[in-house]
């Protein structure tokens, strides 16, 4: 109930900055929280999805040069909101995010493919995505 009152929102935030804090336990407790609360883990797929994508093109505009108020126009999201995107894009290089973009659409794909359970899919995207630096 106290993740209810929050809001679901307020939780996949927290989610996607404590893979990119790299703390797994977190990012995993969150995990195991929306699946309580019932929420589909092909809809939490996605959603890791679309954060992932936003980091990449973040971590692009800001190598570009390209100002935030901008970069907050071509996501279509608050300038707040890229601020804390940037601050997250800085767990990963570019070469990461690329990665993980793929390696999220991969999973999709196995998923609906069979050949991967999609409970399992999402479990192993965070734990990749939220280990330490090596």
């Amino acid at each position: 109930d106290r993740l209810r009152s929050r809001g679901l929102g307020d939780v996949y935030k927290r989610q996607v900055n404590a893979i990119a804090e790299h703390n797994q336990r977190k990012a995993l407790d969150l995990y195991y929280d929306l699946l309580t609360l019932k929420e589909p883990p092909m809809r939490i797929l996605f959603l890791l999805a679309k954060q992932f994508r936003q980091l990449l093109l973040v971590k692009e505009y800001a190598e570009e040069g390209i100002p935030q108020p901008v970069m907050a126009s071509r996501l279509g999201v608050p300038s707040f909101v890229v601020k804390n995107i940037a601050v997250c894009a800085r767990s990963y290089r570019i070469s990461e995010l690329r990665q993980a973009v793929t390696d999220f659409v991969d999973a999709e794909e196995a998923v609906k493919t069979g050949r991967l359970q999609d409970v399992l899919s999402v479990e192993l995207l965070i734990v990749k995505y939220s280990s330490a630096r090596r």
